[in-house]
């Protein structure tokens, strides 16, 4: 049984209701029911991981070229955009295990729809190498994650307005943002649920940079600024904000709400106060006013 099968197999009994470790346990018992090993089913099952397709659209490509390359390609396939700008005029929903890549952040997916402009709705998306534009136009965030373990990293998101919607949101848990440059935003990037990483993002002149609730997030060596009201804004508990620079913040540079409790604030670098009105937070080595 090559890979190809394998993938296929797999995502019909998925589509039917049936969960991929079923699926995968019922391929090994076929292959060595056929007289091949066990050990070869697991290295053929490891190959699908480790070797999935690629699907590069051209120059030039629309918002119908993309949806119709995410319809084509299996969960763990990987889409390549070339540089360029694709306008896109309604939601565009990502509900497959996909990595999406850009050549570079000359790759530039433009918005203009009152809604969230990139909707996020399955496990382990990877959005790389954009520049995502325009992210809304009104209260919704621009692009939303509402599933678990997915990952932006290396892109460019700016949105437009800074008084409803936030630029990146995460409605769920183990998600990244790293190494990205966000741009407005009622809140820049907005956290709701546990175990997210922040880690290395340029996040500017939002009303609030980082919004976060929920509970264990990791914010690290990020730099924020021209906030209006915090750069980081603390609702949750057991989360750990360190090695972070915080500048030119009109009212908190990081500000600990009272629901917040068991968080750790260390070694930032802040032009202006850090306010806890939570309990057990511990605040230390902060440097405050440089």
């Amino acid at each position: 049984m090559n890979a190809s099968a394998i993938n296929t197999q797999i995502a019909a009994q998925v589509v039917d209701g049936g969960s991929i470790d079923n699926a995968i346990d019922a391929l090994i018992t076929a292959e060595c029911l056929a007289g091949g090993k066990i050990d070869n089913a697991i290295d053929t099952l490891i190959e699908v991981q480790d070797h999935p397709n690629h699907h590069y659209l051209d120059v030039g490509y629309n918002q119908a070229d993309l949806e119709a390359a995410i319809t084509a390609a299996s969960a763990g396939d990987v889409i390549h955009l070339p540089s360029g700008t694709c306008v896109c005029s309604t939601q565009l929903v990502i509900g497959k295990a996909l990595t999406i890549v850009g050549s570079s952040t000359a790759c530039i997916l433009q918005g203009n729809i009152a809604d969230y402009m990139i909707s996020i709705t399955t496990t382990n998306v990877i959005i790389k190498n954009l520049t995502i534009y325009n992210a809304h136009i009104s209260n919704p965030s621009g692009i939303t994650f509402s599933s678990e373990s997915c990952s932006i990293e290396g892109c460019y998101i700016y949105s437009d307005i800074t008084t409803g919607g936030n630029a990146i949101q995460f409605m769920s848990s183990y998600c990244k943002v790293i190494n990205c440059r966000v741009y407005m935003g009622y809140m820049g990037i907005k956290l709701i649920g546990s175990n997210c990483q922040i880690i290395s993002n340029v996040i500017t002149h939002s009303k609030y940079g980082l919004g976060i609730y929920g509970n264990e997030h990791v914010i690290s060596h990020n730099v924020f600024r021209f906030a209006t009201l915090a750069s980081v804004y603390l609702e949750a508990d057991k989360c750990v904000v360190s090695n972070n620079i915080l500048r030119a913040t009109s009212v908190h540079g990081i500000h600990l709400s009272s629901g917040c409790n068991k968080n750790t604030c260390i070694s930032n670098s802040t032009d202006i106060a850090i306010t806890d009105s939570g309990t057990g937070n511990e605040i230390a080595h902060n440097v405050i006013g440089s």
